[in-house]
């Protein structure tokens, strides 16, 4: 029997949204119950990989994962709620939370290796 190493996780995926890794950057879909900002045109945007600039998980009080994206240029906010590149999620997904942090970092590092040596 072989072993492929992990496999990556590629999405985390919550009832108010959900954020997936892509070629391009990471794409956030809102889903119809997330509270949309007014400025927002649609429930679907894609943040470019040259535009994040790490990817953190945190808690929130009641012990539930949530996942923060930091993007240059935006301002960070106080509280999960307020901030459209995060997303808290149920608390049995914590482990593919820190796999999905964990793959947008190293993405983010070794773009940023490519663009030091290109």
């Amino acid at each position: 029997m072989c072993s492929t190493g992990r496999v990556p996780v590629t999405s985390v995926l919550s009832s108010r949204g959900s954020i997936e890794l892509t070629l391009d950057g990471l794409t956030f879909v809102r889903t119809r119950h997330a509270p949309v900002e007014p400025a927002a045109t649609s429930a679907r945007e894609t943040v470019e990989w040259s535009l994040i600039s790490g990817a953190t998980l945190t808690q929130s009080r009641n012990g539930r994962p949530v996942v923060w994206i930091q993007v240059i240029d935006v301002l960070p906010v106080e509280h999960h709620r307020d901030d459209r590149y995060a997303l808290k999620l149920r608390r049995k997904d914590a482990e593919n939370a820190q796999l999905f942090i964990d793959e947008v970092n190293e993405e983010i590092a070794i773009r940023g290796r490519w663009t030091e040596t290109g």
